[in-house]
């Protein structure tokens, strides 16, 4: 920064000799023409900026003795900001804007009036690609096309938003915002290699920014949006097709909403005494995929779930009119204790089995993780893939089934689940809940 203290001084004269712009209130700025501006301390410039089409823009304001600052707004929202808290001289905004006009407000961090040059370094146009659900997308960003822009919308479940790296050390910068009001909902830096991010089930549409670090040459990046039932993506292609703006169609499929203002339970199977897996709440519909042969219960989706729910219960809409007969499979067996009889007495106790392995869970499928030790959608946390593993540091006193595990002390429930438990877990301790 201190060859800008040297050469600035002498650009600026070099610049009002030339005769380039020096700006009033509300100039227009313009692609590579730099633009002088005269800031008190606590005021700013402002300059209306215009983008003929999606671009990655780069903005730099210079001061010889300033600490400049920059804005960008579109009407009264603040679409990108520098706020320079480190006091430099020099200070560059990039970020993406879409076609539209934008004000460009420049202020100072100096406590007299100053001079400062800003300028519109480059417009990298950017094409704006919609992310299917259930497609694994890859694509890449270079040093001269460093952006991709995804949009989707929201499902009617909960999903899974992944980006991982294809660089073997680093990764490429992410920003994830809601379109509508322009609100940033996340950010992964470019030292991190990826991240999942648990998108909420409704009508919302997203905008991901996959940005070039400035690292490597080339940094390629996959990108998956899936719904937390189906749990991983298809392959895809290399690159999205650009939005294409359709009508929107309606609803032709046949939901059930519960009569009741507690609700209507979903089970296994189609059966009054076959377990509850969770409950639909009032007010809430779950999709419905077929009807039992007797016409009793109907087989539905909910969330995550798939289970059975009593046709009483429920009130049906949309298009209903021809639904699939499908035969509920059996009622699960109640277990019967059984005491098994007293071991004769060894003539020397044996040595208690010892294993190498220490206790660990090995996931043979998809497995739900919770919150608490209670299998409903509201506690929902992550979910475990094939292959994985898993330390568990206890068992819920009220219930072993229930295995606390030290991924964040969320719960497992190892009976019954894709959970295969090696190593020793004899003297796991039982722990309370809450």
């Amino acid at each position: 920064m201190k060859l800008w203290k040297v050469v600035l001084p002498l650009l600026l004269l070099l610049v009002a000799a030339s005769g380039i712009v020096n700006a009033q209130a509300e100039a227009s700025l313009a692609l590579g023409q730099p633009t002088i501006l005269q800031v008190a301390p606590g005021s700013a410039a402002r300059n209306s900026y215009t983008v003929a089409q999606p671009s990655m823009v780069m903005l730099q304001a210079i001061g010889a003795s300033a600490q400049p600052t920059l804005t960008i707004w579109q009407g009264d929202k603040s679409i990108a900001a520098a706020a320079n808290e480190a006091g430099e001289s020099v200070v560059t905004l990039t970020t993406f804007l879409d076609a539209g006009d934008y004000t460009v407000e420049t202020g100072t961090l100096s406590a007299e009036a100053t001079t400062i040059m800003l300028v519109v370094q480059s417009e990298t146009p950017v094409t704006i690609a919609q992310l299917a659900a259930g497609v694994s997308l890859s694509g890449e960003v270079q040093r001269d096309a460093p952006a991709a822009i995804y949009r989707f919308v929201a499902l009617n479940e909960p999903a899974y938003l992944s980006i991982e790296s294809g660089l073997a050390q680093r990764g490429v910068a992410v920003r994830l915002t809601e379109t509508a009001a322009g609100s940033e909902l996340a950010m992964l830096d470019s030292l991190l290699m990826g991240a999942r991010i648990h998108i909420a089930p409704g009508n919302l549409e997203y905008q991901l920014e996959v940005t070039h670090s400035g690292i490597a040459g080339a940094e390629s990046f996959t990108i998956c949006f899936v719904a937390a039932s189906v749990g991983s993506c298809q392959a895809g292609g290399a690159s999205a097709q650009p939005i294409v703006t359709a009508e929107p169609q309606p609803d032709s499929s046949c939901r059930a909403t519960p009569n009741s203002a507690n609700g209507a339970n979903l089970r296994q199977t189609a059966n009054t005494n076959a377990p509850v897996i969770t409950a639909i709440p009032a007010g809430e519909s779950a999709l419905v995929s077929g009807v039992s042969p007797d016409g009793s219960f109907y087989n539905v989706v909910y969330g995550i779930w798939s289970g059975w729910v009593a046709s009483v219960a429920v009130t049906l809409n949309g298009n209903c009119g021809a639904l699939a007969v499908i035969v509920p499979p059996p009622l699960p067996p109640t277990a019967v204790p059984t005491l098994p009889p007293p071991p004769p007495m060894p003539t020397q106790p044996p040595a208690p089995p010892q294993s190498s392995e220490p206790c660990h869970v090995v996931f043979t499928a998809a497995e739900y993780i919770y919150a608490q030790p209670e299998a409903d959608v509201a506690y929902l946390y992550d979910q475990v893939q094939a292959g994985g593993e898993m330390i568990p540091v206890g068992r819920w006193s009220g219930d072993p089934s229930w295995w606390k595990t030290s991924y964040g002390g969320w719960w497992l429930n190892a009976l019954g689940t894709a959970g295969e438990v090696r190593g020793n877990c004899s003297n796991l301790p039982l722990v309370a809940w809450p």
